[in-house]
This record gives structure tokens, sequence and C-alpha cells, in this order.
């Protein structure tokens, strides 16, 4: 009968290690537990793809500050620049006046000067030995359109 027993304890034993080992067999190659192993791999890759997208969006939002910096320098910029443009020309459109303004001073000067002489040829053929004072000196019109070219050609230079 120990015999029977024997054989029947080793048997027993045999088949509990079966009982434990197939249920474990299969648990380990079960469909749930290899899908729970893909839902961790996918949910490792989806933390690691957050991660990316945040440096991703960080980035972005780094460039668009920078962008609107430089937007807003444009800006400014262009507006200096039209304050610049518009006072250049107002610059020379008073350049262009001056210069119409000596132009008619030159003519006003040449006009005179040809009067002086005129006057003065005038004196010489009426064979006026002695100078008379009207003969030396400049007209008054005459010496205003030069002091007024004078001032003029110095307010240009300055």
């Amino acid at each position: 009968m120990d015999d029977k027993w024997g054989k029947a304890k080793v048997g027993g034993v045999l088949l509990l290690v079966m009982a434990l080992v197939v249920p474990l067999i299969i648990i380990v190659n079960s469909k749930t537990c290899k899908d729970g192993l893909e839902v961790q791999k996918e949910c490792q890759n989806a933390t690691h793809l957050k991660r990316q997208l945040t440096q991703a969006q960080e980035g972005f939002w780094e460039a668009q500050a920078q962008a609107d910096a430089c937007n807003h320098t444009v800006v400014n910029l262009t507006a200096s620049l039209e304050v610049e443009k518009a006072q250049g020309q107002k610059k020379q459109a008073l350049v262009e006046e001056l210069k119409e303004e000596i132009k008619k001073l030159n003519q006003t000067l040449q006009e005179k000067m040809a009067e002086v002489e005129q006057l003065r040829k005038e004196e010489e053929a009426r064979g006026n030995s002695h100078t008379s004072s009207s003969s030396t000196t400049l007209s008054p019109s005459v010496a205003a359109g030069l002091l007024q070219l004078l001032g003029l050609i110095t307010a240009v230079l300055l």
C-alpha cells in the first residue's frame, strides 16, 4: 500500500504542479497581458511625445515673442522713416525757395550794379572832375539788397 500511496503522492504533486503551471503559462501568454504591455509602451510613447510637444510649443512661443518684437521695431522704424522723409521734403522745399530768393536777389544786384555803372559813365560823360558822393557810394536800395543777400547766404550756410 505504501507503493500505491507513494505513486498517488507523486501523481498528486505532478497534478498540483501542472495545475499551477498551466494557468501561469496561460496568463503569461494571454492576450490581456500582451495588450497591457502594449498599452504601457504606448503610454510611454505618449508621454515622450507630450514632452516633445511641450518643448516645441515653448520654442514656438519664444519665436512668436521675437517676431512680435521685430514687428514692433519695424513699425517704429517705418514711422521714423516717414517723419524723416517729411522733414527732408520740407528742407528740400526750403532750399528751393532760398535758391529762388538768391536768384532774385542776384538779379536785383546785377540790375543795381548796372545802374551804378550807368550813373558812373554818365558822371564821366559830364566831365565832372570832382568826385561826387553819389558816384562813390552805393545807393540805399543797392546797399539794402546787398545786405539782404549777405544775410540770406549766411542763413543758408548755417
